[in-house]
């Protein structure tokens, strides 16, 4: 065996070892991709699932809508003129499945019960409820009908830590925990979220005969420290003589509110006196909160147990379904009986406030607003994810309550989940495999795709060398004949010949024909090309003899001897092809 054989066969056998590592590296690296991507999607797959039954919670970094404090302060209102403006002041939407409940709807969110020097406020807030009692009617006569209602709750705002929902609640299922407060409330254990969505069910009684209850006289809803009793005293006289025993006996004093109350937004407050009482001795003129306290007031002194709750009203139907804005926020009186909480609903003839919704922009509205809700609902889900709940601190320490609906919801909302991330691991453990299952060919056949890859860039390198080069003899061959055609009537020169015989020599460069080398005569090349392609020696010394001729003036050459010249090394030319 040679050495050159030897050699070679050296060589070969690094190459072999060579494309052998690479194989095994990009093995390895393969796995330890594959493997970092499996556990990274199950990490996020199972932080993700961590985080939703977290609710996503976050410490409270913005501001959230939600019913403030009753603290009688004057109410901007402007009236709602256009969709837009509708679908930007907009709280939530409320669709009872009952379609003949389309009048009115209340939606609670809290009471106050304790007149404080300026205002009222709830001391019941913090104590929770022992269970739904306190928000569903106890012990109910059978006579009495107590029709059961089902409804949902679609938010368009971010909101509180408290529920707006229709009375009397008797089951939620909801997106986050709550418990039933003392003060009516049902507290949430994060924020709303918009596009979150709460099922309610609840009662509404007709209990026109109930008997108003008797409460202990330090009771909470007897209350009435800071309101001065001759304002009461005098207010009442002019219902002395009448029982309050029953709701339908309130139906006087209601009367009298509803007649000589006048709804007013912009009430100044007096220095030195109770919003309460400046309402009963000023001329009645104020908005909700005067109205709903001043009732409660007057309840109190006459012995009958009331509060005052918050929430939001809305009459505006449409699209099967209630619309709430902000300016629905309301404040209302009611009374304890011996069935439980009962609303006073005090509709007042007198207004001196604008529309909530413009009269004359109202039919337009309602025309676009199924299209209107749509829109902004897909904006509010496509956006939904990246809006962490606010956490409320004051339930951190509480076993939070559900009502069967919804710890059915949870459970299946867990179960849910747990399939979810095992069919994500399923699924995560395929690719894997599958990726693994593609590599190897890709692997075994390495050397081979790389030397099919690079064929293929050779060839395509090659194939657009050839086309530029044929470009290139296209433009040097039209060069050479131009060259020609042009010598017509002239004094022939050997810069002329020369320049012919340049253009030759680039068009047989470019056709692949021999290279006239580096110190070769005209008169040597020639002989040479005319031996390479068997043609006689004489073709090439004709014209090597005209080119001499020419250049070293031994013999002038006529237009004839040119050509002649000329078609000589046309015909070398024409033997390259």
């Amino acid at each position: 065996m040679s050495v050159k054989t030897q050699k070679f066969k050296l060589v070969s056998t690094r190459q072999g070892s060579s494309i052998l590592i690479v194989k095994k590296a990009i093995l390895l690296i393969s796995i330890v991709i594959c493997l970092t991507i499996f556990l990274l999607t199950n990490i996020a797959n199972t932080g993700f699932n961590s985080a939703r039954r977290s609710f996503k919670a976050e410490k409270q970094d913005r501001t959230l809508k939600t019913i403030s404090q009753l603290n009688f302060d004057k109410i901007n209102l402007t009236e709602i003129k256009n969709t837009e403006e509708l679908i930007k002041n907009l709280i939530l939407t409320f669709k009872p499945e009952d379609e003949t409940l389309k009048k009115r709807i209340y939606l609670r969110c809290c009471s106050f019960e304790t007149f404080t020097s300026r205002a009222m406020k709830s001391r019941l807030k913090e104590l929770e409820s022992k269970g739904w009692p306190d928000f569903a009617l106890a012990n109910l006569p059978a006579y009495i009908d107590c029709k059961s209602y089902k409804g949902n709750l679609t938010f368009f705002s971010e909101f509180g830590f408290m529920l707006p929902a229709p009375d009397v609640l008797t089951g939620v299922t909801a997106p986050v925990g709550y418990k039933p407060m003392k003060d009516a409330r049902l507290a949430l254990s994060h924020s709303i979220l918009e596009a979150d969505q709460f099922k309610v069910r609840w009662i509404k009684p007709q209990v026109p005969y109930s008997l108003i209850k008797d409460v202990p006289a330090q009771s909470f809803y007897l209350q009435l420290e800071h309101i001065a009793p001759e304002v009461l005293q005098e207010f009442v006289t002019q219902f002395s003589g009448k029982t309050f025993t029953r709701i339908k006996d309130l139906k006087p004093l209601i009367d009298y509110f509803e007649n000589e109350a006048t709804y007013k937004t912009d009430v100044d407050k007096i220095e030195g006196i109770h919003p309460v009482e400046q309402f009963l001795s000023e001329g009645m003129k104020g908005h909700c909160q005067h109205i709903a306290a001043s009732f409660v007031a007057v309840c109190r002194y006459l012995k009958i147990p009331a509060r005052v709750s918050a929430g939001f009203t809305s009459d505006f139907y449409s699209e099967k379904k209630f619309i709430v804005v902000e300016s629905m926020a309301h404040a209302w009186p009611e009374v304890l009986t011996s069935s439980g909480w009962v609303k006073v609903d005090i509709s007042v003839k007198k207004s001196e406030a604008p529309n909530i919704i413009s009269k004359e922009a109202l039919a337009k509205i309602k025309q676009d607003l199924a299209q209107a809700l749509e829109q902004r609902q897909k904006e509010l889900l496509k956006n939904a994810s990246g809006t962490k709940r606010v956490k409320n601190k004051d339930l951190e320490n509480q076993n939070l309550e559900n009502t069967p609906d919804n710890i059915e919801a949870e459970a299946a909302d867990k179960s849910a989940s747990n399939k979810n991330s095992r069919g994500s691991f399923l699924k995560n453990l395929l690719l894997f495999f599958a990726i693994l299952t593609l590599l190897t060919p890709v692997i075994k056949y390495f050397d081979k795709i790389v030397a099919f890859i690079t064929k293929l860039f050779k060839n395509k390198k090659k194939n657009e060398t050839k086309e530029e080069t044929e470009k290139q003899l296209e433009i040097a061959q039209d060069n050479f004949n131009e060259f020609i055609e042009k010598q017509n009537d002239f004094e022939l020169s050997g810069k002329d010949a020369t320049e012919l015989f340049n253009r030759f020599l680039n068009v047989v460069a470019l056709k692949s024909g021999p290279v006239r080398l580096e110190q070769e005569t005209a008169h040597e090349y020639l002989k040479r090309f005319c031996k390479h392609f068997d043609l006689p020696p004489d073709k090439g010394l004709k014209a090597s003899r005209f080119l001499e001729a020419e250049l070293y003036g031994e013999k002038q050459f006529s237009k004839e001897s040119f050509n002649e010249y000329a078609n000589l090394l046309k015909t070398l030319l024409e033997r390259i092809n």
